[in-house]
């Protein structure tokens, strides 16, 4: 788990706060701003829209007023009229239709060609390629648009029967009908696109504008300097996304807003299309100005946010103070007067809380005193009191048997084991006079178990000299005789064999006791009626050493290959007595 710092964190929160609010304002903003201008320019360009729509529209009429005058000119009627087999006015109508045809086109430079497509002026002769005239066959249907019975209008295509092949026009077809208002074919206008969109190609500017029908499909592109008509699917995607009522388009991922005109009556609109960029390109100096208030206000947002985050936890840092003066064991709390309530209400509580927790720990100290030293001076005072009888008995058999030294010998073991117990109440003895203790408790016993038991010293006279806890090792001694002794296996030939040693690595003492008996958890050889003394004993051992130098030091116990058992006391290398006081707290006397 992640641990944050409670001033960071609060000056992290208030600015994320209010970046979130401001930047959400200049969003909300610019955003607004940018639909209203988007607005504006959509009805604005909608109403300029309309109106090069309503001039398309003329001229549109124009065209069709023309046609109607082709189609009802009087000379067309009555050649339209004759029958097939009068070759020779049929070659008279097609010269006289001819020359009314060329003079609209001669008056109007509008008007890329104009035919005629009918098998009624067919004289038998091939036709004259400057002869407006074409066999109905010839007449193409593709590109039918809008229109009514007599007249109809055809998508932008080119024009084949004049010289630049490559020309673009929108046709205008009349019925061609005789003076017995029957069928008689179709008169053709071609019309230059550019007459048409004339009036939008002034106003058109970096915009595309298309014409479209009320389908949705292109009649013709009127100028696309966005090049929007490469894309593949524009008449099935773009026209269908127009229609269905969108107003912004993606195009190549840029964006685009189109603008369509009302339809006139043939259901023809303009639409415009512009990007986005364009559009909106003189909001750039809005945006400069919304970037500064938004630095600005990010700038006063961090001032603020410092001042406000410093202010409230500068009480919290108070009381982690006293906190911390808490954990290092100083409960004599400063009083600080707090302008929050509550805070104030938390520090006098903690004041009262550390009083009560001192005055509880120097009691549950000075409890605990007394009670270690108790038992510190119950276990330094006792010897196992089945050891004093046996050796006490071992005595009085060795007085029957007149063995007088051997008695002396024993009288002055037991007097120096009991010296060495008491040593004038020191709870530190040098580790030399701690072995001779171990060897002459192990010297005491072996009388009892003969020439089955040996003790060896492998101790530099260096560590000799070392402090180590007083009867530290007679416990681990004990339980080597007690446990680890074994009639059935140690005899004179094989005796229990108890090693005493020690070895120094940097400032760490460890003293090994070794025995050669009964792995642990297996019985020894011991009188039924005697208890195991060893467990309080070696636990208080690890007691008194944690209690004197801490968890870092305590004793080790386990088993040996193939047989026997391993103690390793692991203590502070002690070569002074004021390093005794650092540890007790007592000085060690003389």
């Amino acid at each position: 788990m992640v641990t944050l710092r409670i001033r960071p964190l609060l000056l992290l929160l208030f600015l994320a706060i209010n970046l979130f609010y401001l930047l959400a304002i200049v969003f909300v903003v610019y955003s607004s701003m940018s639909r209203i201008i988007a607005d504006e320019e959509s009805d604005a360009r909608r109403q300029l829209l309309n109106e090069v729509n309503k001039q398309i529209t003329l001229s549109m009429r124009s065209v069709e007023e023309t046609g109607i005058n082709i189609a009802s000119h009087q000379v067309l009627l009555n050649a339209l009229s004759y029958t097939k087999d009068n070759s020779l006015e049929n070659l008279r109508a097609r010269r006289n239709i001819s020359d009314v045809i060329n003079h609209f086109i001669f008056t109007s430079t509008n008007f890329s060609s104009i035919r005629i497509y009918t098998d009624k002026l067919n004289t038998g002769r091939n036709l004259s390629s400057d002869e407006p005239f074409a066999p109905l066959s010839d007449f193409r249907w593709s590109g039918v648009n809008s229109g009514d019975m007599n007249g109809f209008w055809m998508k932008a295509h080119q024009d084949p029967t004049i010289i630049d092949k490559n020309t673009e026009v929108l046709a205008y077809v009349r019925v061609l009908k005789d003076q017995r208002n029957e069928f008689a074919g179709y008169l053709k206008i071609n019309v230059k696109s550019s007459y048409l969109f004339s009036y939008v190609l002034d106003q058109a500017g970096i915009r595309s504008h298309f014409l479209i029908d009320s389908a949705g499909g292109l009649v013709a592109p009127v100028s696309d300097p966005l090049m929007i008509q490469q894309e593949a699917d524009f008449d099935s995607r773009i026209m269908n996304d127009i229609f269905g009522g969108l107003d912004d388009l993606e195009i190549r991922g840029d964006s685009f807003l189109v603008i369509s005109s009302k339809p006139n009556y043939v259901g023809w609109r303009v639409m415009e299309i512009v990007a986005h960029e364009q559009l909106f390109s003189h909001l750039s100096s809005v945006k400069q100005v919304l970037i500064v208030i938004c630095l600005i206000g990010i700038l006063l947002s961090f001032i603020i946010s410092y001042y406000l985050s410093k202010k409230m936890t500068n009480v919290v840092s108070g009381l982690l103070e006293s906190f911390k003066q808490v954990e290092t064991g100083s409960f004599d709390l400063k009083r600080t007067n707090y302008s929050i309530l509550e805070i104030q209400q938390m520090h006098v509580g903690l004041q009262r809380m550390t009083k009560r927790l001192d005055m509880l720990l120097q009691r549950l100290e000075s409890e605990h005193k007394q009670k270690t030293k108790a038992e510190l001076n119950a276990l330094l005072t006792q010897i196992n009191p089945h050891f004093l009888y046996n050796t006490l008995d071992t005595i009085q058999w060795m007085v029957v048997q007149n063995k007088q030294e051997e008695v002396v010998s024993m009288i002055a073991k037991l007097s120096r084991l009991f010296r060495i117990s008491l040593s004038r109440g020191h709870p530190f003895i040098l580790l030399g006079e701690e072995i001779e203790h171990g060897a002459l408790y192990c010297e005491l016993q072996s009388e009892r178990y003969k020439n089955d038991v040996r003790i060896g010293i492998d101790v530099s006279p260096v560590h000799k000299i070392f402090l180590v806890p007083r009867l530290i090792l007679q416990p681990f001694i004990e339980n080597a005789f007690i446990h680890g002794f074994n009639k059935a296996i140690h005899h004179p030939g094989h005796p229990l064999e108890i090693w005493i040693r020690t070895k120094l690595e940097g400032d760490n003492l460890f003293i090994c006791i070794e025995d050669n008996g009964n792995p642990l958890g297996e019985a020894g050889n011991s009188d039924k009626d005697h208890k195991p003394p060893g467990g309080y004993g070696i636990r208080n051992v690890r007691e008194r050493i944690q209690l004197f130098f801490g968890p870092d030091y305590s004793v080790e116990i386990g088993d040996l290959k193939p047989a026997g058992v391993r103690v390793t006391v692991k203590l502070p290398k002690i070569d002074d007595i004021k390093k005794v006081e650092e540890y007790t707290g007592h000085h060690q006397p003389d």
